[in-house]
C-alpha cells in the first residue's frame, strides 16, 4: 500500500514538472514593429525549454534582436536563431544558465562581445552550414575560415582541447 502511494506521488510530481516544461514561443517575446520589420527586445524570464526565433511575426520579417534581450532567461535550454537575423548582439544570452545549445542561422554575420557570457551550461554552438561568416567544429564557434576561435562554450567539460591547424586568433 505504501509503495502504491509513493508511485502515485512520484507520477503526479513528474506530471507537474512536465507542465512547466512547455516550449517557449513567440508569446514569450516582446518586440517592436516599425512597419517594415520586427526587432525582438525582450524575452519573458519564465520562458522555458526550446525557443525557435521565427522568421516572421505579424507577417513581417524578424531582422534583429536587441542587446541583452535574453539576459537572465534561466529556463531556456536551447535557442535557434531564425533565417532573417543578421546580428547576435552583445550580452544577448548573458547569464542564461540553463542554455545548453544555440543554433546560429544562415544570415548571421556578426556576433557581439560576450553574447554568451555566463552561459555556464552551454556546450554546443551550432552554425548553419551555409553561413558565410561562421562555422562550428563539434559545437565550438569559429569564423568561416577556422582561423579565429570566437567562442569555446563554457559548459564543455573536455579535459583537453586540441587547437586546429591554421588557427591564428582566440577571442577574449
Amino acid at each position: 500500500m505504501k509503495m502504491s502511494r509513493l508511485i502515485t506521488f512520484l507520477f503526479l510530481a513528474l506530471c507537474a514538472l512536465n507542465l512547466k516544461t512547455k516550449a517557449a514561443d513567440v508569446s514569450d517575446l516582446t518586440y517592436d514593429n516599425n512597419g517594415e520589420y520586427i526587432t525582438i527586445t525582450d524575452c519573458n524570464q519564465d520562458a522555458s525549454g526550446e525557443l525557435i526565433i521565427p522568421e516572421t511575426i505579424e507577417d513581417l520579417p524578424v531582422k534583429s534582436i536587441s542587446d541583452s534581450a535574453f539576459h537572465d532567461c534561466n529556463s531556456l535550454s536551447s535557442v535557434t536563431i531564425g533565417y532573417g537575423i543578421t546580428d547576435v548582439r552583445s550580452f544577448l544570452f548573458s547569464r542564461c544558465t540553463s542554455l545548453t545549445s544555440v543554433t546560429i542561422g544562415v544570415r548571421v554575420k556578426d556576433i557581439g562581445s560576450r553574447a554568451f557570457s555566463g552561459c555556464i551550461n552551454l556546450t554546443n554552438i551550432i552554425v548553419a552550414s551555409d553561413n558565410e561568416y561562421f562555422s562550428d567544429v563539434n559545437g565550438i564557434l569559429f569564423n568561416k575560415q577556422k582561423t579565429f576561435l570566437k567562442r569555446y562554450p563554457q559548459g564543455r567539460l573536455d579535459a583537453n582541447y586540441t587547437i586546429p591547424d591554421g588557427l591564428k586568433t582566440i577571442d577574449k
